[in-house]
Formats: C-alpha cells, structure tokens, sequence
C-alpha cells in the first residue's frame, strides 16, 4: 500500500485521494483496482482500474475503466501490455476514455475498437468571468488579468417553472431511493450502468469535489435527476450529468434549469457536461439551453479479453464515466483537452 502511494504521490496524487480510489472498501469489494509493474521491490509502471457495469442489450457485464496510466521513464520491456493483459484476465471489457498522448497511442494500438471521437464536451458560461474565459481560450491566450468586479458579474437567465406536473428539490446528497431511478435506465443498447454504490462513492467520498443533486419529482415520485459538484477548492467551475426515468430527458428541463441558477448564485462562472457523441438527447437539451460545444473530442477505446469478442460504442457517456468526476486539472477543464 505504502509503494503505491509513493509511486502515484510522485506523479502529483493526494495522499487522500489515492486512499479514495484504491482502498475504499465499501467501493472495492475485493474487486481488482489496479495492476503494478515491480523491479527489485520497486513500482515501475501502473494502471489503475474503476470497476463498473456495462449493460449489454439486457445483459450485465463486469467492465472496468482504466485510469492513472505511469511508467517510470528508466523501465524498459512491454509494461503497459503487461498490465492490460493482467487486467482483462480480471475483466471481461476495459473501457478507455481520454487520457494523456501517451496513453491514446498505447490503448489505439491495444483496443478492439476506438472511436476517437465519442466525447463531447459541452458548457455553458454563468457569470461574466465564464464568458470572458471561453473568448482567451478560443484565441488562444493562456494568461490574463482576473478582474473580479467583471468576472462576478451574473449573466441573465430564464427563469424555472414548473410546468404543474413536476416540482424540484436541492439536496447536499443523494437519497436512498436514488436506486430506483437508477434501475429505470434503459439497458436495451450498450450502457454504462451505475448503482447507488457506485454514486455514493463517487460525488461524496472524493475528497476533492463538493456538490448536491437536484431532483425532479412528480406527485412526490422520483423521475429524474441532475448531480453537480465543483472542486473544493474553488467555486468558478462545476460540472452536471443528467439522469432521467428511463429515456425521459424532457421532465428534466426545470431541473436542469433550477440546477444552472443554483450554480449561478453560488458563485459558478462556468458549468460543463459531457455527452456521448451518438447521444442526440442530451445533445439537444444542452443545445436548448444554451451550452456551447468544445472543440475538442474525448476518444473511447474498448478492450476485450475474447480475441473473437465485438466490442461497441457506449451509448450514453458523462462525467459519471472513468474518473472525470473529481479532475479539474487548473481552471476550466471542460475547455482545455
């Protein structure tokens, strides 16, 4: 435990976060989370895996996604096929989203499939400072003056109604029948499909984010939802999914928008969402309410244990997938990559 805390602190982890992601035990459950190369007791190389179920025309299956890809620059042989190898004996499908060049030129030589561009990044500016921001980074500049009495400035914003039929409700933390809706997503294509477990651990044991959830509700029915978390250190930019009943994105839209004033009045300049590239749901509702698209495109690559297998393109993606929940690399992430 102590080696791989060194290793990963040495490539900038958190001590706490580190413990979070490999050594939660109401999350791990004896399952694989990660694989290391060892050279006279000392780590070399490593691939860290979050273990996940995909939903396969009806049927689940065990996946993993692959995150915190290192080799030490000294170490020589094939290490990074050492590990995916080790990691599909422990899983029947890897699953890669993003990563660094590095990474992208393994995993597109390794992978049954890579669709290079199967995220889309979307966001939406709150606050003048959020609008301003996206401007530099579309021309390109890196550095410049932060002018709070202009960045805090609020931009308009429709007002949130309800239509009669739903009402809204905000909460520091999911609820316990948030399984319920969970279990109503669709699993007649090629999902990603998340427990309350898997939630719990990810919006509200990281260490490094903070957030809420805003639920949609009917006659006191749960029928959809919208999680948003931003670092802990800071309150400019937040990131959202949406999580409807079954494929119902439309109950979402006063949630959604009480969401975006909720963020908004808490400081937030910048809001992002992610979105798979097939998933014309999400794609337009964010459209509808003003998000603009990144230029940029997150590639997906799917490994397979069977030689014969035939791997396909997730449906549905979000933050909620690999570990992009809690990495703001710096500000504005959702505008970088």
């Amino acid at each position: 435990m102590s080696s791989v805390h060194d290793f990963l602190m040495s490539y900038q982890h958190e001590s706490a976060v580190i413990d979070w992601k490999y050594y939660d035990r109401g999350f791990n459950r004896a399952r694989e989370r990660g694989f290391a190369c060892v050279d006279n007791g000392r780590i070399v190389s490593f691939l860290g895996l979050i273990p996940f179920t995909v939903m396969h025309n009806g049927q689940a299956v065990d996946a993993a996604w692959s995150c915190d890809w290192y080799r030490d620059p000294k170490a020589s042989g094939p290490l990074g096929i050492m590990l995916i190898r080790h990691s599909l004996e422990a899983y029947p499908l890897i699953y890669s989203f993003g990563g660094s060049e590095m990474t992208k030129a393994i995993m597109g030589r390794l992978s049954r499939i890579t669709i290079p561009t199967a995220g889309i990044e979307m966001y939406k500016p709150l606050r003048a400072g959020g609008a301003l921001y996206a401007l530099r980074r579309a021309a390109h500049i890196n550095k410049f003056p932060s002018l709070p009495a202009i960045d805090n400035i609020r931009l308009p914003m429709s007002n949130w109604k309800s239509d009669g039929e739903t009402n809204v409700r905000l909460l520091n933390s999911l609820p316990a029948n948030f399984d319920g809706l969970l279990k109503s997503r669709p699993t007649d294509g090629h999902l990603p499909g998340y427990d309350l477990s898997y939630l719990q651990w990810l919006l509200e044991r990281c260490p490094a984010i903070a957030g809420g959830v805003c639920l949609v509700l009917r006659r006191d029915e749960l029928i959809g939802a919208v999680p948003f978390w931003r670092p802990v250190g800071g309150r400019q930019f937040w990131r959202i999914c949406l999580i409807p009943c079954g494929r119902d994105y439309r109950m979402l839209e006063t949630g959604l928008r009480k969401t975006l004033r909720h963020i908004r009045d808490n400081g937030g300049w910048l809001v992002s969402l992610l979105a798979s590239r097939v998933d014309r749901n999400v794609l337009d509702m964010a459209r509808r309410h003003g998000f603009f698209r990144s230029n940029s495109r997150r590639p997906l690559y799917v490994l397979t244990r069977k030689p014969d297998g035939t791997p396909q393109e997730l449906e549905q993606l979000s933050y909620l997938d690999s570990d992009y929940a809690y990495r703001f690399p710096g500000v504005g992430e959702a505008l970088s990559d």
